[in-house]
């Protein structure tokens, strides 16, 4: 018979199955996993925002939900370059030195360097950008700027990026082609707080509209050339 879950005991249930709890502490095993995925549908001028996981995340500044602009579904996640969507300090556990996938589809309405996806935690700060030159780039704030994917942006047009950690590789996607590739070995935070179109600094906040924005802990979903999705996410 399987120990109970109580305070300070192991942990050998099936609901935790392949793991082995002290208290609250995971000391063997796999880290459990949970996506975070955000279809941006619902009312037009809306300003609440939960994931599919049930997480509720916070708007930032003049975001909204726009039902004129959409990749899929009702509506899209409209960005004046004023504000973002935040997760909870610490919501997203990407576990340590895990792999993992970020991805959205962006529309945007101007050529200047901005924020498409953002992961703050421990200090640290990996953005991936929509750059000036219409280009892609990853950068964090220890090493610099990690990659710069080479193939052009178009405004007015939406777009899939997507941005994998397998091991120690890092890739860039920009409409399912793999458009840049780097190792470093610097890992994610293993607790950190996602932003959708900005990092913080209003400066670099995102314009235009996103839409199916995917945050996948522990797996790179894409390590070669794939066809970007067709339909909303499931």
């Amino acid at each position: 018979m399987p120990l109970l879950n109580d305070a300070d005991a192991v942990y050998l249930g099936a609901s935790k199955a392949d793991r082995v709890y002290l208290g609250a502490t995971l000391v063997w095993g796999a880290q459990p996993r949970t996506d975070h995925l955000l279809h941006f549908d619902g009312a037009d001028g809306s300003t609440a925002f939960i994931d599919e996981s049930g997480m509720v995340w916070t708007g930032t500044g003049s975001v909204q939900l726009d039902i004129a602009q959409k990749k899929f579904g009702s509506a899209s996640l409209e960005c004046p370059s004023s504000g973002g969507v935040f997760s909870p300090v610490d919501g997203v556990n990407f576990g340590a030195g895990q792999d993992f996938t970020l991805e959205c589809f962006f529309n945007s309405n101007s050529s200047a360097s901005r924020v498409l996806l953002s992961v703050v935690g421990d200090g640290i700060t990996w953005t991936f950008f929509r750059r000036s030159n219409n280009i892609l780039s990853v950068y964090n704030g220890e090493d610099g700027t990690l990659t710069t994917a080479g193939l052009n942006i178009s405004n007015g047009t939406w777009h899939h990026a997507a941005f994998c950690r397998e091991g120690s590789i890092l890739r860039v996607f920009l409409n399912g082609q793999l458009s840049a590739t780097i190792t470093n070995s610097r890992a994610l935070p293993e607790f950190a707080r996602v932003g959708i179109a900005s990092s913080g600094y209003t400066s670099q906040d995102f314009g235009g509209y996103m839409d199916e924005v995917r945050i996948t802990p522990h797996e790179a979903l894409y390590t070669s050339d794939f066809t970007p999705p067709e339909a909303p996410f499931a």
